[in-house]
């Protein structure tokens, strides 16, 4: 695709792609939206790089666990009857 195919099909002038390509210029979010409609990508493709995609470790297990809530339920409440009918020790006083 040629520079000023791009521009087209984004809605920016030729000379702002060039800025781009060139590292003189940052797209606006509404010339981004233009330019990742026009490659066929999405946002995240087009701005950021693959190991930045995604949510994050603690995000993903957050979205896990609440996606998952009979899991965990059925977890605590077998937690919660192990350490009911565990009895209590008591330490010995010498």
């Amino acid at each position: 695709m040629t520079q000023q195919a791009l521009a087209d099909a984004a809605g920016v002038h030729v000379n702002q792609v060039r800025r781009y390509e060139a590292g003189n210029a940052q797209p606006t979010l509404e010339a981004l939206v233009g330019l990742a409609r026009a490659l066929h990508v999405s946002l995240d493709q087009l701005v950021f790089d693959e190991a930045e995609r995604g949510p994050s470790d603690d995000l993903r297990l957050q979205f896990e666990a609440v996606s998952h809530p009979f899991r965990l339920l059925r977890i605590s409440s077998i937690s919660n009857k192990i350490a009911v009918q565990l009895p209590a020790t008591r330490s010995s006083s010498p």
